[in-house]
């Protein structure tokens, strides 16, 4: 007669009933912790919004940034966004609630000529200085906040191309003819919904935005553009700089105005009847 083995399913007894005693034992304890953690994810999001805000204020370029950045999220096409619960965090029943936080990732993903991963999608949009721009994340702070940047990538470039003498094959100075590049050649959808760049690495320009290191050809020539896109940026930043000395100035007109004080004066005289009127005008 076979022997009935029984251990296992002992030590599996064992270990529940030392699991949930002491979830019992410190049930105030967790509790207190679940609580503190939530504040502080809501203390971290005050603090963080009260610090764009506040950088919105300060710096015109990252409030240009900031506002390309929530133009993307609008134009996110939701079907490339996908997530789904972490189941696992079930059989952990004091932190069942992360399922829902910590979501695993499947959205669909920007990639490297090498199938390297640049970011998972979050939004797009194409932008009046002539740019495509992907709002992707690579890293979670906290594994909770996606550390959101934009891709920006011109989707033409006109350069300069040197004139050379066909007889001597020398450069002819102040001599130049333009070669236009279009960039989205460089950008290919995969079948899977992901976007493969034709690029090497991704660089950052103008202090908040990444662009790709395009190589043009077979020979590895790497498109430089820095000049192009820096000018480009500069020049937004500009715009958003006029408008706000406009606001500001407009403000104050009107401001002064309404503190004139012989406007106040005149406000605050009672009215005349049109008798009074009449006798001044005998005067």
């Amino acid at each position: 007669m076979a022997d009935v083995v029984v251990a296992p399913v002992q030590s599996i007894s064992n270990f529940l009933n030392e699991f949930f005693g002491f979830i019992g034992d410190y049930f105030g304890l967790l509790v207190a912790a679940i609580i503190i953690f939530i504040l502080g994810i809501v203390i971290y999001m005050v603090l963080k919004k009260w610090e764009d805000e506040k950088k919105e204020r300060d710096e015109p370029g990252f409030q240009v940034y900031n506002n390309l950045k929530r133009t993307c999220m609008l134009r996110a096409k939701d079907y490339k966004i996908r997530k789904t619960v972490a189941w696992g965090w079930f059989f952990f029943p004091p932190l069942f609630w992360m399922a829902w936080l910590l979501k695993k990732e499947h959205s669909n993903k920007l990639v490297n000529q090498f199938d390297n991963l640049i970011g998972y999608y979050r939004g797009e949009c194409t932008s009046m200085d002539g740019s495509i721009n992907y709002l992707v994340y690579k890293n979670k702070l906290m594994g909770l906040f996606e550390s959101l940047f934009i891709v920006k990538i011109p989707i033409q470039l006109k350069l300069k191309k040197q004139v050379y003498n066909e007889k001597t094959g020398e450069s002819i100075k102040g001599r130049f003819n333009a070669e236009i590049i279009n960039l989205q050649q460089l950008i290919k959808e995969l079948p899977n919904g992901d976007l493969k760049l034709q690029c090497t690495d991704i660089e950052r320009l103008g202090q908040y935005y990444y662009c790709p290191v395009f190589v043009i050809n077979e020979r590895g020539v790497i498109l430089d553009y820095r000049q192009i896109l820096e000018g480009t940026i500069a020049d937004n930043t500009y715009q958003a700089m006029v408008q706000r000395l406009l606001n500001v100035g407009a403000r104050q007109m009107e401001r002064g105005i309404l503190l004139n004080p012989n406007l106040v004066y005149n406000q605050k005289l009672p009215e005349k009847t049109k008798e009074e009127e009449r006798l001044e005008g005998l005067k």
